[in-house]
This record gives structure tokens, sequence and C-alpha cells, in this order.
């Protein structure tokens, strides 16, 4: 599948705006004009232009000359006056702010993290054999709220679960074995 083409102009602007000490725009923009170009003739046809591109592309908007081509210094044109939020023709959603992600991740870092790693090992004990049991959401939730695989609760849920890891032999995650398998870090 060929990249399409206002994608590639999104990138390019990307690159040529993140890196200006090591990419101009016109250096993000060449690998892809020489891609497109299947003529050869360092510049794009409507045909070119369009191919792989997700929207129709009309070429008027983008050929300032009218020589029926659009050339680098109209692809540069282009890459400028194209919005990279709106450039596949989808508009999108609100802009995310701080306040969507402490709504969708109250809690700390630390925390999610511990919460992730002992429901992980949860499943995966589960998977294996159903009939062990596990520590329940709300004691690796209390355990994950101390923020520290060293606490004391992490510590029990930690100890059971590599308990059944090794029943079960399945291979123990570095940073739980480590607690586990070394008291007082």
């Amino acid at each position: 599948m060929r990249p399409p083409a206002l994608a590639w102009l999104s990138s390019a602007l990307l690159l040529g705006a993140g890196c200006p000490d090591r990419w101009t725009a016109e250096d993000a923009l060449r690998p892809g004009l020489e891609f497109l170009d299947e003529d050869g003739s360092g510049d794009l046809s409507q045909h070119e232009l369009q191919r792989g591109s997700p929207i129709a592309v009309n070429i008027q908007n983008y050929d300032k000359d009218g020589s029926g081509a659009v050339d680098l210094p109209e692809l540069l044109d282009m890459l400028h006056s194209t919005d990279p939020v709106l450039f596949d023709g989808v508009v999108a959603g609100v802009q995310p702010s701080p306040e969507d992600g402490q709504l969708i991740f109250p809690a700390p870092h630390k925390v999610r993290t511990i919460r992730v790693l002992f429901r992980f090992m949860a499943t995966q004990i589960q998977c294996a054999d159903p009939r062990l049991g596990v520590p329940s959401d709300h004691r690796i939730q209390q355990a994950a709220l101390t923020g520290s695989l060293n606490s004391y609760e992490s510590r029990q849920i930690a100890t059971e679960l590599v308990g059944h890891y090794t029943t079960l032999n399945l291979p123990i995650p570095p940073s739980v074995g480590a607690q586990v398998l070394t008291p007082g870090l």
C-alpha cells in the first residue's frame, strides 16, 4: 500500500519543523516527491498526487503556476497550508486536556503501574489454572495505593503471585521476583 500524499506532506511538515538544524522542509519533501513521481518529471501530475490519498485532491488548489503539475515550491506551499490535524478531511474531536487525563488516570503513575502489573499477573495465573485463587481487585488496589513494590501490602501480594507462578512454571516478572526473592529491597 502506498502512503497517502497528504499524510506524507503532514509527516514532512513535522520532520521539517521538528529538526530545523538537520532537516529543511525541502529535505523532508524530496523522498516523497521522488516516490510519488512515477514518470520522473520532478513534479506531480493529478494522477501522481492523488495516488494513494484517502481523499480527493484537486490539483488546481495547489498548481499555482497553472502548469498542470505540482512542483517542489508548490508542494512547500501545500505543506504549509495543510493543517496536520485536518489533512485527511476527518473532523477530530476536542483536543485532549490535562483535566481529561486526570479523569482517565486519576492515580499517580507508580500506583497505576503496580496495579496493572499485579492484575496482569493475576490474569495470567487465572488463564493458566482457573482453580488457583488470586488476590482480589480490592487487595491489589490497596497494595498499589502504597506506591511501592516494597510496601508490606505489595510484598504480600507479590509473594502469593510468585508462588502461583512457581507452581505453574511461569516466568516471574523480574521486578516482582526481585522483591520476593530478595527481601528488604
